[in-house]
């Protein structure tokens, strides 16, 4: 990953994959070229996301995730996994270019007994034609993809609503939940539990953070977000850390 995306510069690269029957355990690993090796570059700072998917393909809930590190491997244990779809994103907030990630996914291979169809791929035939339940490789070259604008949102609201240490705080006319992400950014979304209402959230006073582009209803001036609330959840805003590691702390401030 080395090109923001458009709902983000966080967001910069993902691989969907799918579990066709529960699986019980597992691991996923990010890896950076080893910079033992002649003419390697440093290691960069990434981080990474797994995320449940809904009937749709997006985002619904956080399964886990890795914080921002610098090191050749991120490896993740996996919770027991349910049968769907998931998403495993990938930060780059440096945004440095050309640099080749590798994405490995190894899962108990019990949880392909009784299907001939891999998880991004096909069993091979030898090994299925002997009765051996093989867990599959993960090509990432040919499943990874950019994503858009608006499973970028997607994933900033699922961080919102289902991501760890969520703060929920209840205005009484209005309900906010919110989350620092993976890349050391923040989100937060809203809902009116009763009425449609429209708030100005002005986060003038935060530090150490730039407003990202948010979705089209959320009206952006400066640092204040102007939207319309109903009682769905909706992403509010979405940030990202200055560069340089500078201290992060978030100010809000409500009218409406």
């Amino acid at each position: 990953p080395g090109a923001a995306a458009p709902g983000g510069p966080a967001h910069t690269s993902c691989v969907a994959f799918t579990c066709p029957d529960a699986c019980p355990s597992g691991f996923i690993t990010l890896s950076q070229k080893d910079m033992r090796l002649r003419g390697t570059e440093k290691y960069i700072f990434v981080g990474m996301v797994v995320y449940k998917c809904d009937d749709n393909g997006a985002a619904a809930s956080e399964v886990i995730r890795a914080q921002l590190e610098s090191d050749r491997d991120l490896v993740l244990p996996l919770p027991p996994l349910d049968k769907g779809k998931y998403l495993a994103v990938v930060f780059n907030p440096d945004l440095i270019p050309g640099r080749d990630l590798y994405l490995a996914l190894h899962l108990n291979p019990n949880c392909l007994e009784g299907n001939t169809e891999a998880l991004l791929g096909q069993i091979e035939e030898s090994a299925a034609a002997e009765g051996v339940r093989k867990a599959p490789e993960l090509d990432a070259r040919k499943e990874a993809f950019a994503p858009t604008e608006e499973s970028g949102f997607k994933a900033a609201l699922a961080t919102a609503l289902t991501g760890p240490d969520v703060e929920f705080e209840d205005y009484d006319d209005l309900l906010t939940s919110a989350a620092f992400t993976a890349s050391g950014g923040y989100v937060l979304a809203a809902k009116a539990p009763s009425d449609c209402l429209e708030v100005d959230f002005d986060f003038g006073s935060s530090e150490g953070l730039t407003l990202l582009k948010g979705p089209q209803e959320c009206k952006q001036d400066g640092m204040v977000v102007t939207v319309g609330l109903t009682n769905e959840w909706k992403l509010i805003a979405e940030f990202a850390p200055l560069p340089g590691g500078a201290e992060v702390s978030v100010g809000m401030e409500l009218a409406y």
